[in-house]
Protein backbone atom coordinates (compact mmCIF):
# COMPACT_ATOMS: atom_id res chain seq x y z
CA UNK A 1 0.00 0.00 0.00
CA UNK A 2 1.25 3.49 -0.83
CA UNK A 3 2.11 5.66 2.17
CA UNK A 4 -0.60 8.14 1.12
CA UNK A 5 -3.19 5.37 0.99
CA UNK A 6 -5.39 3.76 -1.64
CA UNK A 7 -9.10 4.10 -2.33
CA UNK A 8 -12.08 2.25 -3.72
CA UNK A 9 -14.93 4.35 -5.15
CA UNK A 10 -18.34 2.73 -5.65
CA UNK A 11 -16.70 -0.68 -5.51
CA UNK A 12 -13.81 -0.03 -7.93
CA UNK A 13 -10.21 1.18 -7.44
CA UNK A 14 -10.20 4.93 -8.17
CA UNK A 15 -8.92 8.25 -6.90
CA UNK A 16 -11.47 10.74 -8.26
CA UNK A 17 -15.14 11.73 -8.18
CA UNK A 18 -17.35 13.68 -10.60
CA UNK A 19 -16.87 17.41 -10.18
CA UNK A 20 -20.60 17.84 -9.49
CA UNK A 21 -20.52 15.60 -6.41
CA UNK A 22 -22.54 17.30 -3.64
CA UNK A 23 -20.08 16.31 -0.95
CA UNK A 24 -17.52 18.52 -2.69
CA UNK A 25 -19.97 21.39 -3.27
CA UNK A 26 -21.92 21.40 0.01
CA UNK A 27 -20.43 18.88 2.43
CA UNK A 28 -23.57 16.83 1.72
CA UNK A 29 -22.43 13.54 3.18
CA UNK A 30 -21.03 11.58 6.09
CA UNK A 31 -17.88 9.75 7.08
CA UNK A 32 -16.56 7.18 9.50
CA UNK A 33 -12.94 6.68 10.57
CA UNK A 34 -11.98 3.34 12.07
CA UNK A 35 -9.03 1.09 12.84
CA UNK A 36 -8.46 -2.14 10.93
CA UNK A 37 -6.21 -4.95 12.13
CA UNK A 38 -5.09 -7.36 9.38
CA UNK A 39 -8.11 -6.38 7.30
CA UNK A 40 -10.64 -6.62 10.15
CA UNK A 41 -12.46 -3.37 10.99
CA UNK A 42 -12.75 -2.83 14.74
CA UNK A 43 -16.12 -1.91 16.24
CA UNK A 44 -17.64 -2.51 12.82
CA UNK A 45 -21.25 -2.96 13.96
CA UNK A 46 -21.18 0.34 15.86
CA UNK A 47 -19.61 2.23 12.95
CA UNK A 48 -22.04 0.78 10.44
CA UNK A 49 -25.07 1.53 12.61
CA UNK A 50 -24.04 5.19 13.00
CA UNK A 51 -23.36 5.52 9.27
CA UNK A 52 -26.69 3.95 8.29
CA UNK A 53 -28.60 6.13 10.77
CA UNK A 54 -26.86 9.24 9.47
CA UNK A 55 -27.71 8.32 5.88
CA UNK A 56 -31.35 8.03 6.87
CA UNK A 57 -31.29 11.42 8.58
CA UNK A 58 -29.78 13.08 5.51
CA UNK A 59 -32.03 11.26 3.07
CA UNK A 60 -29.18 9.30 1.50
CA UNK A 61 -29.22 5.70 0.34
CA UNK A 62 -26.88 3.63 2.49
CA UNK A 63 -24.05 1.94 0.60
CA UNK A 64 -24.06 -1.88 0.43
CA UNK A 65 -22.58 -3.07 3.73
CA UNK A 66 -21.03 -6.22 2.27
CA UNK A 67 -19.32 -4.25 -0.50
CA UNK A 68 -17.96 -1.69 1.97
CA UNK A 69 -16.66 -4.46 4.23
CA UNK A 70 -15.04 -6.19 1.23
CA UNK A 71 -13.37 -2.93 0.21
CA UNK A 72 -11.94 -2.51 3.72
CA UNK A 73 -10.54 -6.03 3.64
CA UNK A 74 -9.08 -5.54 0.16
CA UNK A 75 -7.34 -2.27 1.01
CA UNK A 76 -6.19 -2.97 4.55
CA UNK A 77 -5.48 -6.71 4.47
CA UNK A 78 -1.88 -6.18 3.31
CA UNK A 79 -0.98 -4.27 6.46
CA UNK A 80 -1.15 -5.25 10.11
CA UNK A 81 -2.66 -1.89 11.08
CA UNK A 82 -4.57 0.58 8.92
CA UNK A 83 -6.60 3.71 9.46
CA UNK A 84 -9.72 3.41 7.30
CA UNK A 85 -12.04 6.21 6.21
CA UNK A 86 -15.50 5.58 4.75
CA UNK A 87 -17.25 8.48 3.03
CA UNK A 88 -20.79 8.59 1.70
CA UNK A 89 -21.73 11.62 -0.39
CA UNK A 90 -24.82 12.57 -2.31
CA UNK A 91 -24.03 12.11 -5.99
CA UNK A 92 -24.11 14.93 -8.55
CA UNK A 93 -27.65 16.34 -8.94
CA UNK A 94 -27.11 19.75 -10.52
CA UNK A 95 -26.79 23.15 -8.90
CA UNK A 96 -28.52 24.45 -5.77
CA UNK A 97 -28.82 23.44 -2.15
CA UNK A 98 -32.03 21.45 -2.55
CA UNK A 99 -31.24 17.74 -3.06
CA UNK A 100 -33.20 15.91 -5.71
CA UNK A 101 -32.43 12.28 -4.95
CA UNK A 102 -30.94 9.68 -2.63
CA UNK A 103 -28.25 8.43 -5.04
CA UNK A 104 -24.76 8.33 -3.53
CA UNK A 105 -21.10 7.88 -4.18
CA UNK A 106 -19.23 5.89 -1.54
CA UNK A 107 -15.52 5.85 -0.94
CA UNK A 108 -13.30 3.64 1.20
CA UNK A 109 -9.68 4.73 1.78
CA UNK A 110 -7.02 2.99 3.86
CA UNK A 111 -3.71 4.29 5.17
CA UNK A 112 -0.84 2.46 6.90
CA UNK A 113 -0.89 3.43 10.56
CA UNK A 114 0.59 2.50 13.94
CA UNK A 115 -1.44 2.48 17.18
CA UNK A 116 -0.31 5.30 19.52
CA UNK A 117 1.48 3.27 22.19
CA UNK A 118 3.61 6.08 23.64
CA UNK A 119 0.72 8.54 23.98
CA UNK A 120 -1.35 5.93 25.78
CA UNK A 121 1.48 5.27 28.21
CA UNK A 122 2.64 8.80 29.01
CA UNK A 123 -0.39 10.93 28.15
CA UNK A 124 -0.67 13.89 25.76
CA UNK A 125 -0.63 17.67 25.87
CA UNK A 126 -3.91 19.51 25.27
CA UNK A 127 -5.13 23.11 25.18
CA UNK A 128 -8.41 25.02 25.35
CA UNK A 129 -9.70 26.14 21.96
CA UNK A 130 -10.80 29.74 21.55
CA UNK A 131 -13.30 28.80 18.84
CA UNK A 132 -16.64 27.59 20.23
CA UNK A 133 -18.96 25.05 18.66
CA UNK A 134 -22.21 26.34 17.21
CA UNK A 135 -25.21 25.19 19.24
CA UNK A 136 -27.89 24.10 18.90
CA UNK A 137 -26.71 22.37 15.74
CA UNK A 138 -29.19 20.58 13.47
CA UNK A 139 -26.44 18.07 12.62
CA UNK A 140 -25.57 17.26 16.26
CA UNK A 141 -24.44 13.66 16.59
CA UNK A 142 -23.90 13.14 12.86
CA UNK A 143 -20.39 12.84 11.45
CA UNK A 144 -20.97 15.06 8.44
CA UNK A 145 -18.32 15.96 5.89
CA UNK A 146 -18.37 19.59 7.08
CA UNK A 147 -15.57 19.80 9.66
CA UNK A 148 -14.63 23.47 9.24
CA UNK A 149 -15.04 24.23 12.96
CA UNK A 150 -12.48 21.55 13.71
CA UNK A 151 -10.16 22.71 10.91
CA UNK A 152 -10.18 26.25 12.27
CA UNK A 153 -9.75 25.08 15.86
CA UNK A 154 -6.72 22.95 15.03
CA UNK A 155 -5.02 25.99 13.52
CA UNK A 156 -4.87 27.48 17.04
CA UNK A 157 -1.93 25.39 18.21
CA UNK A 158 1.27 23.69 17.09
CA UNK A 159 2.98 20.42 18.11
CA UNK A 160 3.74 19.01 20.61
CA UNK A 161 0.11 19.80 21.57
CA UNK A 162 -2.02 16.91 20.31
CA UNK A 163 -5.60 18.02 20.95
CA UNK A 164 -7.79 21.00 21.78
CA UNK A 165 -10.92 20.95 23.93
CA UNK A 166 -13.97 22.80 22.63
CA UNK A 167 -16.87 24.48 24.43
CA UNK A 168 -20.36 25.50 23.35
CA UNK A 169 -21.54 29.15 23.41
CA UNK A 170 -22.60 28.79 27.08
CA UNK A 171 -19.14 27.62 28.11
CA UNK A 172 -19.93 23.94 28.65
CA UNK A 173 -17.16 21.61 27.51
CA UNK A 174 -18.37 19.36 24.68
CA UNK A 175 -15.52 17.46 23.02
CA UNK A 176 -12.06 17.64 21.51
CA UNK A 177 -11.54 18.58 17.89
CA UNK A 178 -11.22 14.88 17.04
CA UNK A 179 -12.17 13.15 20.26
CA UNK A 180 -14.68 12.74 23.06
CA UNK A 181 -13.89 13.73 26.64
CA UNK A 182 -14.05 11.79 29.91
CA UNK A 183 -13.05 12.80 33.43
CA UNK A 184 -12.72 10.61 36.48
CA UNK A 185 -13.91 11.82 39.88
CA UNK A 186 -13.43 9.62 42.95
CA UNK A 187 -13.75 6.41 40.98
CA UNK A 188 -16.55 7.35 38.58
CA UNK A 189 -16.58 8.52 34.96
CA UNK A 190 -18.29 11.62 33.62
CA UNK A 191 -18.69 12.69 30.00
CA UNK A 192 -20.67 15.56 28.45
CA UNK A 193 -24.10 15.13 26.81
CA UNK A 194 -24.03 15.69 23.04
CA UNK A 195 -27.62 16.61 22.28
CA UNK A 196 -27.07 20.17 20.96
CA UNK A 197 -23.67 19.79 19.31
CA UNK A 198 -20.73 17.42 19.07
CA UNK A 199 -20.36 13.86 17.81
CA UNK A 200 -21.28 10.80 19.88
CA UNK A 201 -18.18 8.76 19.12
CA UNK A 202 -18.15 5.01 18.59
CA UNK A 203 -15.25 4.61 21.03
CA UNK A 204 -17.07 6.81 23.55
CA UNK A 205 -19.98 4.35 23.46
CA UNK A 206 -17.60 1.39 23.75
CA UNK A 207 -15.90 2.92 26.80
CA UNK A 208 -19.25 3.61 28.48
CA UNK A 209 -20.39 0.03 27.86
CA UNK A 210 -17.10 -1.41 29.09
CA UNK A 211 -17.22 0.69 32.25
CA UNK A 212 -20.78 -0.34 33.09
CA UNK A 213 -20.00 -4.00 32.48
CA UNK A 214 -17.18 -3.71 35.04
CA UNK A 215 -19.26 -1.82 37.64
CA UNK A 216 -17.56 1.53 37.01
CA UNK A 217 -20.19 4.27 37.49
CA UNK A 218 -20.73 6.54 34.47
CA UNK A 219 -22.57 9.88 34.41
CA UNK A 220 -23.52 11.79 31.26
CA UNK A 221 -23.89 15.36 32.45
CA UNK A 222 -22.71 18.90 31.64
CA UNK A 223 -19.05 19.58 32.37
CA UNK A 224 -17.58 23.02 33.00
CA UNK A 225 -14.00 24.04 32.44
CA UNK A 226 -13.48 24.37 36.20
CA UNK A 227 -14.82 20.88 36.86
CA UNK A 228 -12.52 19.37 34.27
CA UNK A 229 -9.51 21.12 35.76
CA UNK A 230 -10.41 19.75 39.20
CA UNK A 231 -10.87 16.14 38.02
CA UNK A 232 -8.64 13.26 39.09
CA UNK A 233 -7.99 12.12 35.52
CA UNK A 234 -8.81 13.43 32.06
CA UNK A 235 -8.75 11.26 28.95
CA UNK A 236 -9.83 11.45 25.32
CA UNK A 237 -11.28 8.79 23.06
CA UNK A 238 -11.77 8.01 19.39
CA UNK A 239 -11.63 4.93 17.21
CA UNK A 240 -7.95 5.32 16.33
CA UNK A 241 -6.45 6.57 19.57
CA UNK A 242 -8.61 4.33 21.76
CA UNK A 243 -7.87 6.17 25.01
CA UNK A 244 -5.41 9.04 25.33
CA UNK A 245 -4.80 10.17 28.90
CA UNK A 246 -4.13 13.91 29.11
CA UNK A 247 -1.07 14.71 31.19
CA UNK A 248 -1.27 18.48 30.83
CA UNK A 249 -4.11 20.77 29.80
CA UNK A 250 -2.94 24.35 29.21
CA UNK A 251 -0.52 24.14 32.14
CA UNK A 252 -2.80 22.11 34.43
CA UNK A 253 -1.17 18.73 35.18
CA UNK A 254 -3.03 15.43 35.44
CA UNK A 255 -1.88 11.99 36.46
CA UNK A 256 -2.12 9.12 34.01
CA UNK A 257 -4.26 7.37 36.57
CA UNK A 258 -5.57 3.93 37.44
CA UNK A 259 -9.03 4.26 35.90
CA UNK A 260 -7.81 5.21 32.43
CA UNK A 261 -5.24 2.40 32.60
CA UNK A 262 -7.91 -0.08 33.67
CA UNK A 263 -10.20 0.94 30.82
CA UNK A 264 -7.35 0.59 28.34
CA UNK A 265 -6.79 -2.93 29.60
CA UNK A 266 -10.49 -3.69 29.17
CA UNK A 267 -10.43 -2.38 25.59
CA UNK A 268 -7.44 -4.62 24.85
CA UNK A 269 -9.22 -7.62 26.34
CA UNK A 270 -12.41 -6.90 24.34
CA UNK A 271 -10.52 -6.26 21.10
CA UNK A 272 -12.18 -2.87 20.68
CA UNK A 273 -8.95 -0.94 20.05
CA UNK A 274 -5.73 -1.65 18.17
CA UNK A 275 -2.56 -2.32 20.16
CA UNK A 276 0.93 -2.78 18.71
Amino acid sequence: MKSEGESIVNGYPADALAIGNRGLHYGDGLFETLAAVEGRPLLWDRHWQRLAEGCEQLGLAAPPADAVRAAIAQLSGKERFCAVKIMVTRAAHGRGYRPSGRAIDWIVSAYPWEPPAEERRTGVLAVWCRLRLAAPNACAGMKTLNRLEQVLAQREWDPPVREGLMQDPQGFVIEGTMSNIFVTETGRLATPPLTDCGIAGVMRAAVIDAALEHAIPVCIEPLTRARIEQADELFLTNSLIGIWPVRNLAGHAFAVGPLSRRLLAILRERGDAAFS
